[in-house]
């Protein structure tokens, strides 16, 4: 949603429900094809924020792994 908003896409909320349904990943390559004729109209100051977001998904997610692996270790 936060690219949604940031290109200026009416409907962001609808785009990003669009975008994560179905298990084949249609939703998001209709999302993607809306997408391409924009361009982001971040300032500065929100790209630095959307990066903070970013990285702390990625610590999450590598935190998340870890311990999936070693509960899968454990059993």
């Amino acid at each position: 949603m936060l690219d949604a908003k940031s290109r200026g896409i009416k409907n962001p909320k609808f785009w990003s429900l669009i975008a994560t349904g179905g298990q084949n990943g249609g939703g998001l390559l209709l999302y993607l094809f809306a997408r391409r004729k924009t361009t982001s109209l971040m300032k500065p100051a929100e790209v630095e924020k959307f990066l903070q977001l970013k990285r702390k998904i990625y610590c999450l997610l590598a935190v998340l792994f870890v311990l999936f692996l070693a509960f899968a270790a454990i059993i």
